[in-house]
């Protein structure tokens, strides 16, 4: 840090300090087996100076893993002699809002926690690592935490990062903070029990990062297509390699600019057209109800249109990523991404959170990209009479 005084020419100010500081972004992400065998001691390592102080941990669990997984979970501390405190919760992308956020500060207040040796610990899907993060990012301004991802979309994707969040004011993660975890724990044995429209969903991501940055990932998931919805895959070398490209592409995208100082970024491919329409049918008990991944995966496809009328990918590109798509399971013909009016939102919205450009990363070629800023309404209209096609 340095502090510089300045002498300043207006007539109002008698005195000026400008302060300069860096902030140190260090985690690790594991990939790890046995998370809850007694004889692993990655939950329970001491984070105290003081080598004679109980440890104790309190532990956010996601209320559907829990039901499978609580004897193995309670098992775990109690076999390590670890005070604890378990809290399952039923959290869902419709609430992760501020009434649950406030529940999490309370549970974390009544334990008393320590502020800089009793992480929180948090095992579940992403929306609830952004919650609880969230929680742990403002609670005595900052408390450390981990993450235990049982998922595959958390896995891959809200593990890696350092963002957390709640829902707010109608809009996806509205409100939220920049705070890594100490650890992201990824324990790919616990996403056996996932329904195939969980791993479906986490697909999503996982086909958005290969098709905009790695031509090489993308073929592996064409190649494997038939076989991507079978948890059991993912422990064959070639699902462990797509995984492992998986997470190591996302953090080359994010290591160096974590908190979105450069708002120009192709992880941001899939997260234009998408938050509209997620958020949108969640609150539509008239149509289905899209998890994070698919919209992002519809998002995908409806940028992938419209570079393609763009010139930029070749038709046979185009039927690729459709075809996986519908292999997967994606919901492509759901209405949300065919109404131009919430597309349309959306890309304004998200030309807004990138300070007034839409920085658009599109497809150019599998495998690249390029950012474009004159999408106009006629592209959208465009893209949707090319999805219809593609869609049936």
């Amino acid at each position: 840090m340095t502090i510089e005084t300045k002498k300043n020419s207006s007539s109002f100010v008698t005195k000026e300090w400008n302060v300069t500081g860096q902030k140190e972004v260090s985690y690790s992400v594991q990939i790890i087996t046995n998370i809850f065998n007694v004889n692993n001691k990655s939950l329970i390592k001491n984070y105290s100076t003081d080598f004679k102080k109980v440890i104790r941990r309190i532990i956010f669990v996601d209320g559907n893993f829990y039901n499978l997984y609580s004897k193995t979970i309670s098992n775990y501390f109690e076999k390590n002699k670890i005070s604890h405190k378990i809290i399952p919760l039923p959290i869902e992308e419709s609430t992760k809002n501020i009434d649950y956020l406030n529940v999490i500060l309370k549970h974390v207040d009544d334990f008393g926690l320590s502020r800089r040796d009793e992480p929180i610990i948090v095992i579940g899907g992403g929306v609830l690592t952004d919650i609880v993060g969230f929680a742990a990012s403002i609670y005595r301004r900052g408390v450390p935490y981990i993450k235990v991802a049982t998922t595959l979309l958390c896995a891959i994707d809200s593990c890696v990062g350092i963002k957390t969040s709640i829902n707010h004011f109608g809009r996806r993660s509205r409100l939220g903070t920049y705070f890594g975890p100490l650890i992201s724990y990824i324990d790919l044995s616990l996403i056996k029990s996932l329904p195939n429209d969980e791993v479906s969903s986490a697909l999503g991501e996982i086909i958005k990062i290969a098709l905009i940055k790695n031509k090489k990932l993308f073929n592996n998931i064409y190649e494997s297509s038939n076989k991507l919805l079978d948890t059991n895959f993912y422990k064959t070398n070639i699902g462990s390699k797509i995984i492992n490209e998986s997470i190591f592409d996302m953090l080359e995208e994010l290591h160096e600019n974590f908190e979105e100082k450069i708002l120009k970024r192709c992880v941001d491919f899939g997260h234009t057209f998408s938050p509209v329409i997620e958020m949108r049918s969640l609150e539509d008990g008239s149509v289905s109800s899209l998890k994070h991944g698919e919209a992002v995966c519809l998002d995908v496809l409806m940028s992938s249109c419209i570079s393609f009328n763009r010139r930029l990918l070749t038709k046979q590109e185009l039927n690729k990523i459709f075809a996986i798509s519908k292999k997967i399971n994606m919901p492509i013909n759901h209405p949300y991404i065919q109404n131009v009016d919430y597309l349309m939102e959306s890309l304004l919205d998200a030309t807004k959170h990138r300070g007034g450009s839409q920085n658009l990363p599109l497809p150019i070629k599998i495998g690249n990209y390029e950012f474009f800023n004159d999408i106009r309404l006629a592209d959208v209209e465009n893209g949707i009479k090319t999805y219809k096609k593609l869609s049936n």
